[in-house]
């Protein structure tokens, strides 16, 4: 899961990753760190709440390595994102949260990317265009969106904010825009 996105249109959007020190809140299977490692970042901590997902992340790990005959520092933790508010994980070039920094209140995201602002000077972040989570969360699509994300950015310590769109929708009708925010 992910490397077609990688492929096809992330890779394109993401800062120079060569020799950084990324921490990707919500790695899920840890395919995007291992993408984001085999396009050149030094090391990557994945901060992931499902146990299942980062047990699946070592395994990914290994087959990539396998497959690279090369291995790949990425350090899968079990735990919430909220976690970092608590934690020292030290300073990083970049932190990513691809597709779920809204799974989070509103309130709890301000905290998060506060926080990140302090931890490195960029964001990366992915927003959903479409109904995700709507059944379940009625205000997801709102926290999801670009707009709102983007805003989120400017208020809460990245004063400078890219938008990329992709050109097609995924199957679910969906669009996964990417936001960069930089720090001045």
């Amino acid at each position: 899961s992910g490397t077609g996105r990688w492929k096809h249109f992330m890779r394109e959007q993401m800062p120079d990753l060569k020799d950084k020190r990324i921490l990707d809140l919500g790695s899920n299977n840890g395919c995007m760190p291992l993408m984001m490692l085999r396009a050149g970042a030094r090391e990557v901590l994945g901060i992931e709440i499902s146990h299942h997902y980062v047990e699946q992340s070592q395994i990914i790990k290994d087959v990539f390595e396998w497959r690279d005959l090369r291995s790949y520092n990425f350090l899968p933790k079990a735990g919430n994102m909220l976690d970092i508010l608590e934690s020292d994980y030290g300073s990083f070039d970049l932190v990513t949260a691809l597709c779920t920094l809204y799974y989070l209140s509103e309130d709890e995201m301000a905290k998060v990317v506060t926080h990140v602002s302090h931890l490195s000077p960029k964001i990366v972040i992915q927003a959903v265009e479409g109904k995700v989570g709507a059944q379940t969360d009625p205000d997801k699509p709102r926290r999801a969106s670009a707009e709102f994300l983007g805003q989120l950015l400017r208020n809460n310590g990245f004063s400078q904010v890219s938008v990329y769109e992709p050109q097609t929708f995924d199957p679910r009708g969906t669009k996964r825009p990417i936001l960069v925010g930089r720090r001045s």
